[in-house]
């Protein structure tokens, strides 16, 4: 109910308005922030961020309270060796929540993309949501951020700050405040996509932990981190068209080729993009999701042994090695997945975009020049996020965690 109420705040004026820049009666609006910082930003301060050392050592230190050391440590376990394991396991969930978000909503226009500067590792269900085609409520422990399709344009109120922004029409921001046993403040954004009008949008932004999250924070996170991160998932058409392979329908550059030549031990599919770039879909048995998990243990594993200068590519000894790592959580129609953006030694990068369905794992990787593309990395990150699958079952129906 509480969702529900928070989301029905938020009901946005419409009037009609286009512009190349921010207007200057945006809360939060900061010009000394670069516009391109969503790509890969996290949004932090030094309250959030000890609040998640905080309460991360207080989850490990309950797992191994209540589960123990594992088997493979054998009876005899000495007091470092714990504390050295219980670290291993701190780093891991720790560096979870240094990622961002993107959400992806697909329609008939081909959709609307949103990146949040914070990982958002849980999807709220709401099924009852009123003047909806389709929302999501996507959750940080800190933050909760909801995308709305809405069926007809909302009303109009005195208090909206109508404003001008690039690529946007009919935009405006609502702040509403809650007042009871828990009081906060909901900024919410409405605006149609210029060159897809009629067609209303909401992005709604709150704080889940009040006391370390602050309305300045949600302002500054709505002005200067989501706002430019606003995008039609057509305009991705402009340079990049929609393959399909079984029931994975994914995005590969204008100009990629399928190689003939099939690798009889990989089941997928292969691109020639370039004389340097290579996409390569891979399918692997999905044995281990659970209805309502996504699990990113393994990947989220590779980018601490890479902040450890310890991570080879792959795990093969001798291979190129990972100088930087940077993960993103993805949301497309509610459907989980993870992004790996990765940087190796000899100036080339690496994307890989992992997602699973009931039965499949789909790995979707992309190799290219960190120098000199014929693709820039924003556009590669941006196709290879706009996935679809069709044989999800009710894996995703629900809550679902990312774990």
């Amino acid at each position: 109910m509480l969702k529900r109420l928070l989301l029905s705040a938020i009901v946005l004026s419409a009037v009609s308005v286009s512009s190349y820049a921010v207007d200057v009666n945006i809360p939060g609006a900061d010009p000394s922030i670069p516009k391109d910082v969503y790509v890969q930003g996290v949004y932090s301060t030094e309250k959030i961020k000890n609040a998640y050392d905080v309460e991360t050592r207080k989850i490990i230190d309950s797992i191994i309270s209540k589960k123990g050391i594992p088997k493979g440590f054998g009876t005899a376990v000495n007091d470092d060796e714990v504390e050295s394991f219980k670290n291993d396991l701190y780093s891991i969930k720790r560096r979870q929540f240094d990622g961002n978000t993107i959400v992806n909503l697909h329609n008939n226009d081909g959709g609307l993309s949103v990146t949040l500067p914070f990982s958002a590792i849980q999807k709220e269900a709401i099924t009852d949501f009123p003047n909806s085609n389709a929302h999501y409520l996507v959750d940080s422990p800190m933050i909760a951020a909801g995308i709305i399709e809405n069926k007809t344009p909302n009303t109009t109120e005195k208090t909206d700050v109508v404003f001008q922004y690039d690529g946007l029409s009919k935009s405006s921001l609502r702040k509403t405040t809650l007042r009871g046993a828990v009081e906060m403040e909901i900024i919410g954004l409405k605006f149609e996509l210029s060159k897809h009008p009629n067609q209303e949008y909401n992005v709604i932004l709150y704080p889940r932990a009040t006391k370390l999250v602050t309305s300045n924070d949600i302002n500054t996170i709505m002005a200067n981190y989501i706002l430019p991160s606003i995008h039609s998932l057509q305009e991705l058409a402009d340079y990049s068209k929609v393959e399909t392979y079984k029931t994975y329908s994914f995005r590969v550059p204008k100009t990629a080729v399928k190689d003939k030549k099939l690798n009889e031990r990989v089941e997928g599919v292969t691109f020639t993009i370039d004389k340097n770039i290579n996409q390569q879909i891979r399918i692997e048995p999905n044995n281990e999701t659970e209805k309502g998990l996504f699990s990113t243990v393994d990947e989220i594993r590779i980018l601490n042994k890479i902040d450890n200068k310890s991570a080879e590519l792959f795990g093969i000894p001798g291979a190129r090695m990972i100088t930087k790592g940077l993960h993103t959580y993805v949301w497309n129609d509610g459907i989980p997945g993870l992004l790996l953006d990765l940087e190796l030694d000899n100036q080339q990068g690496i994307l890989m975009f992992i997602t699973y369905d009931e039965n499949h794992k789909y790995v979707n990787t992309i190799q290219y020049p960190l120098d000199n593309g014929v693709y820039s990395k924003v556009q590669l990150r941006k196709l290879i996020t706009d996935v679809k699958l069709s044989s999800t079952g009710n894996l995703y129906a629900g809550d679902v965690w990312i774990i």
